[in-house]
């Protein structure tokens, strides 16, 4: 059947949960290294790893260079470390000694802290590059977008913003035989009709927008029931 089925022709949209149920219709590379530089795998403190256990000034805030063999850099996971700090310890490896003053129903912040072991040199650090290179392959042409998000959220990842797709057609679905009875029609027939809403439920979930066009006879005319807008036709026999 796939034989004989074209694909829709190629859009440029943008990365959005929209996206699911559509063909990338392009191989997708890393625009960047990712991570772009340096960052933590966990939450803790920046500093050398030649700093053995001890008591250390802490810098709260925005701090993009270690100012002193004294002081270390409060980070958290995925944020980069800055300049001159080769290793994270993490925060269960530590003790708060000092902290600032509640003021105004202001959260205390550490002002000073105890290191309880020593690190390894890179010890939870990410290097740049270390989930993708620039130019890496990450996604290949064909690929479908899948509703459960796993490849959008890998164009966002590598800062894609929009994407060359096959989109996602309009499907009409349509049950035959007269021996069919609607659900929700009053009847005295036992040959429920249960493909056409199995059918259309899992399709919605997909992405997809779905054309309900009833039950029709078994001998039947597609020109007539079904609009010109339409992509896909489905047509559930009763089984």
């Amino acid at each position: 059947m796939l034989d004989e089925i074209d694909p829709l022709s190629i859009v440029v949209l943008p990365v959005n949960p929209q996206l699911r149920g559509c063909v990338l219709a392009e191989d997708v590379h890393s625009l960047s290294d990712v991570p772009s530089t340096f960052t933590t795998n966990v939450d803790g403190y920046a500093l050398k790893a030649s700093y053995g256990p001890g008591i250390y000034d802490v810098i709260t805030g925005p701090c993009k260079e270690l100012p002193s063999t004294n002081a270390i850099c409060r980070v958290n996971t995925g944020g980069p470390i800055p300049s001159g700090a080769d290793a994270v310890i993490m925060v269960e490896d530590t003790r708060v000694h000092a902290t600032t003053k509640v003021v105004h129903g202001h959260k205390s912040e550490e002002t000073h802290i105890e290191t309880l072991a020593k690190v390894d040199l890179g010890e939870n650090v990410r290097k740049p590059g270390s989930d993708a290179k620039k130019g890496d392959l990450v996604l290949e042409k064909g690929t479908v977008l899948h509703h459960l998000g796993g490849e959008i959220g890998t164009l966002a990842f590598v800062g894609r913003t929009e994407v060359k797709v096959h989109p996602k057609p309009i499907v009409a679905i349509l049950s035959t035989g007269n021996e069919l009875r609607d659900l929700h029609v009053p009847s005295d027939g036992t040959i429920w009709d249960t493909n056409r809403p199995s059918l259309h439920a899992a399709l919605e979930g997909m992405g997809y927008e779905v054309i309900d066009l009833g039950i029709v006879p078994d001998e039947f005319s597609p020109t007539e029931y079904v609009p010109t807008t339409v992509d896909l036709i489905h047509a559930s026999p009763w089984l």
